[in-house]
């Protein structure tokens, strides 16, 4: 379940990312709409940080060149249960306002 995907130069389909995520596939998809929806977000595949930690989804906002959560970065987050999604949901309302 935490194996990442390391081919660079293979750009995988947000689809096959949530089969990717086999048990957690549903969660996967719930946050990645949520952000889009909550944030009207641009989703995209990326790999931003190098050979060791594989792609990801970079939800984008970009208004006036200035980040909603302000002047951009990133937050990692492990989602592994209902309870886990729910104090994200919040950290991000909060941080995002």
């Amino acid at each position: 379940m935490y194996e990442r995907m390391l081919n660079k130069q293979v750009v995988p389909t947000v689809e096959e990312m949530t089969r990717y995520c086999a048990e957690n596939a549903e969660r996967f998809s719930v946050i990645n709409d949520w952000l889009t929806t909550a944030f009207h977000a641009e989703q995209k595949v990326v790999f931003p940080y190098g050979n060791k930690y594989g792609r990801g989804i970079g939800h984008y906002k970009n208004i006036d060149n200035k980040y909603p959560c302000g002047d951009g970065g990133w937050i990692h987050y492990r989602v592994i249960c209902q309870e886990h999604f729910e104090d994200i949901k919040k950290l991000l309302e909060i941080k995002c306002q």
